[in-house]
C-alpha cells in the first residue's frame, strides 16, 4: 500500500524541519520580498511572488503541453499531463524553482504544491497516490531533500492522498539532463527507474518540478507501467521546451 510522506527517513524530515525553522527566524529579521522583483511582500504563507509577477506568469497550455510529451499517444505509459506555467528563463518563475532546486529553499515546495493540487482537483478525480522523481541517493545527499517530495507533500495535503515515494527508486544515477537534447535525455534515463509491484491496479500521478521534453517522467512510468499500474499521469510545476 502507498505510504504517506510522513515515512521518508528520520534524517530527511529533520533536515527539512531545521531549514523551515530558520527560514522563520530569518523572516523576523528580513522582512518577506519578492524573489523575482524584491518588492515588498502583502503578506507571508503564499508564494514568495508580488502580485505584479504572480500576474506575469503564464499558464500552460495543456494540449498543447500533452502533445509535447506525447502523452495519451498509444504505445505512450503517460495517461496524461498537468502544469500550472509555462517556463520562462527571464521570467519570474525562475528565481523560484531555481531556490526549490539548488538555493536551499524547502519550504518552496509545499508553496509551489498547494496550487499544483488545486489545479488538479479542477480537472480530475484525485488518484490513488502521487509519486514523487526519485533522486539518486548521491545526489539526494548533495542537495539534502528532494524537490519533488516536497511537492508532492503539498499536493498531497489539498488532494487527500497519499505519497508513495517507495513505488519507484532510482536504478542507477544519471547525469544531468541539462545539457541534453531530446534523444540524449531519453537515452540518459532509459532503465534508469524501477518500480514496486504495490503499484499494481492503482492510479498515479508523477510529481516533478519542471518538464522540459518529458524523458524523465516517460521512463519512471515506464517502470510503474510494467509493475501493473492501471494509469500514470503526470503533474508539474512548470514546462519548458
Amino acid at each position: 500500500m502507498p505510504t504517506s510522506a510522513a515515512s521518508r527517513t528520520p534524517r530527511a524530515r529533520a533536515l527539512t524541519a531545521a531549514r523551515a525553522l530558520l527560514e522563520g527566524v530569518l523572516s523576523l529579521v528580513y522582512p518577506p520580498a519578492c524573489v523575482a522583483c524584491s518588492a515588498r511582500l502583502p503578506h507571508e504563507g503564499a508564494l514568495p511572488l508580488c502580485p505584479r509577477c504572480l500576474a506575469a506568469l503564464e499558464p500552460a497550455d495543456a494540449g498543447e503541453l500533452a502533445a509535447h510529451v506525447g502523452a495519451g499517444a498509444p504505445g505512450t505509459p503517460l495517461d496524461g499531463t498537468l502544469a500550472l506555467w509555462r517556463y520562462d528563463a527571464a521570467g519570474p518563475l525562475r528565481p523560484l524553482l531555481h531556490g526549490l532546486k539548488y538555493g536551499n529553499r524547502p519550504r518552496y515546495g509545499a508553496l509551489l504544491g498547494a496550487p499544483l493540487g488545486r489545479a488538479w482537483a479542477e480537472r480530475h478525480a484525485p488518484p490513488d497516490a502521487l509519486v514523487p522523481l526519485p533522486l539518486h541517493r548521491a545526489r539526494f545527499l548533495e542537495r539534502g531533500y528532494n524537490q519533488s517530495v516536497l511537492l508532492a507533500d503539498g499536493a498531497a495535503d489539498v488532494l487527500g492522498v497519499p505519497v508513495a515515494g517507495s513505488l519507484l527508486r532510482r536504478a542507477r544515477r544519471t547525469e544531468t539532463q541539462t545539457h541534453f537534447d531530446r534523444s540524449a535525455r531519453r537515452a540518459n534515463v532509459d532503465h534508469a527507474f524501477a518500480s514496486a509491484p504495490e503499484a499494481a491496479g492503482l492510479r498515479l500521478a508523477l510529481v516533478d518540478d519542471v518538464i522540459t521534453t518529458g524523458a524523465t517522467a516517460l521512463a519512471a512510468a515506464d517502470a510503474l507501467r510494467a509493475a501493473g499500474a492501471a494509469e500514470v499521469w503526470l503533474m508539474a510545476v512548470a514546462w519548458t521546451r
